[in-house]
């Protein structure tokens, strides 16, 4: 190795500076679906846009709530959970993103007047869906599948409160 080739390296007493990270995706997902549920503006700053939350960010766009994405900021109008509308095709295309459909399941399925198919990519269609579908059906959910995997319809209807202990530990259900 020649000399120019090598450094050293010194210790010093501080490293100043500024350094952004990215937001966390599970987060991002359940902030922007907070935003959507409440009534009224909300701003999310440094949120995770990877796919998944983008697929987040569609279907709830098709359910009537607006975004405007900024560089570090996203801004959100939304009529809330109760004012959301029935997407003209009734369809939800939620990607690649489990996340997404998982969560907005439990949303959907709550809230009447709305009958919405849950659809994926080829790859979210081959994953399990029984672990939110079953808790749902036991809260009295009009929630159908005809193999436990995508696509799923829901005809959204009051629900009732159950005690419920998941079988396998998962943050989405």
């Amino acid at each position: 190795m020649t000399e120019h080739h090598v450094k050293t390296v010194y210790p010093v007493d501080a490293v100043r500076g500024q350094i952004t990270l990215p937001g966390d995706k599970s987060l991002s997902h359940r902030a922007l679906m907070f935003a959507a549920i409440a009534r009224g503006c909300s701003k999310i700053k440094h949120l995770n846009i990877g796919s998944d939350a983008l697929s987040t960010i569609a279907c709830l766009q098709k359910l009537g709530v607006h975004f405007q994405l900024g560089k570090f900021t996203v801004d959100i109008d939304s009529p809330g959970l109760y004012g959301w509308t029935q997407p003209l095709d009734g369809i939800l295309n939620c990607g690649n993103s489990g996340t997404t459909v998982r969560l907005l399941s439990g949303l959907l399925a709550g809230r009447e007047n709305i009958t919405i198919t849950m659809l994926g990519d080829a790859s979210l269609s081959t994953r399990p869906m029984k672990r939110i579908i079953d808790p749902l059906k036991k809260m009295e959910a009009d929630i159908c599948s005809d193999s436990g995997h995508l696509p799923i319809t829901i005809r959204g209807k009051e629900l009732k409160g159950i005690h419920y202990t998941l079988p396998v530990a998962s943050a989405q259900v």
